[in-house]
């Protein structure tokens, strides 16, 4: 072979090879990086190598779409969860069936899915699942539910900060009401340490009255909190000015009814349902079923 020959070969050979570089950095072929020395020091041979494995790669090849993000699970890719957004379509067991599962790995792997997003909407579920016989999800019940209350305190406690600054300020001493009214609602708080919060949220009620009037919301958080703590004639005060200022609302009357039920006040009840007669009351279907089974009661008592 003439030396003229053999630089025309080799130019070749170079060029070919550069080009399927070019593929293999682009990801056009399927061949490693490290197979471009191969392509440079096997002439004409390291071309065919190279032209066969992308035929194999290429009929061997699965298509298939990659995986979408939001069906990786907690095993699969810890990373990706917290950006995961759990879409309507996922299959998400519910936790109530999530804690009734045998399966200890598949209940607690479906407890983690279940409360990754709003844990306070499954307070009654984990109150359950403290008592399942699995550690691991009594554990995981128990962290979460220590957790939910930590966030009710600091909230309260920002709030307590922020009306000791701005005592007179009515829309903080709201948001302070509506989260002490949730803390309590949550049903996590210990016999004691409700009847103390209650006591606290009580003295904030009746801040917000003095400072804001008769507040129908707040006279009727009052009520029931006075209802609760078994506080019966506090209770009995402010149903008489509720009923004074609002004798339409169905809410008014549903709650001094049960105030008489609770103190088991039949006289009382007796005069309550003649009054709720003589009004012309805005009743909603599930208002007016409430009182009607206690009218009959105090009708035939």
């Amino acid at each position: 072979m003439s030396e003229q020959v053999f630089f025309q070969v080799l130019a070749v050979h170079l060029v070919a090879s550069a080009i399927y570089a070019t593929f293999i950095f682009l990801h056009r072929s399927k061949l490693p990086k490290e197979f471009i020395a191969v392509l440079l020091f096997v002439p004409v041979f390291g071309i065919l190598t190279a032209l066969l494995l992308d035929l194999f790669y290429l009929n061997s090849y699965d298509a298939k779409e990659p995986p979408e993000i939001q069906t990786l699970t907690l095993e699969e890719n810890i990373f990706w969860k917290p950006i995961q957004k759990s879409p309507e379509d996922i299959n998400i067991v519910p936790l109530e069936e999530a804690i009734a599962i045998n399966d200890p790995q598949a209940r607690r792997k479906l407890m983690l899915e279940s409360l990754y997003e709003n844990p306070a909407e499954y307070i009654d579920i984990l109150m359950v699942a403290r008592d399942n016989d699995d550690m691991e999800t009594v554990h995981y019940a128990s962290t979460t539910i220590s957790k939910i209350q930590r966030d009710f305190q600091m909230r309260i406690q920002e709030l307590a900060v922020s009306i000791q600054e701005e005592p007179k300020n009515i829309s903080l001493l709201d948001k302070y009401l509506e989260t002490m009214q949730a803390y309590i609602d949550s049903n996590i708080l210990e016999a004691y340490l409700l009847k103390r919060q209650r006591t606290i949220y009580d003295g904030i009620l009746e801040q917000r009255i003095a400072l804001g009037g008769n507040n129908k919301k707040a006279l009727l958080y009052s009520l029931k909190n006075h209802i609760a703590l078994r506080n019966y004639q506090s209770a009995a005060e402010k149903s008489l000015i509720l009923r004074a200022l609002y004798p339409q609302d169905e809410n008014v009357w549903v709650e001094t009814i049960r105030l008489y039920v609770e103190s088991t006040d039949l006289p009382s009840l007796k005069k309550v349902v003649n009054q709720m007669n003589e009004h012309d009351i805005n009743w909603s279907v599930n208002g007016r079923k409430i009182v009607a089974q206690w009218a009959k009661v105090a009708q035939h008592a």
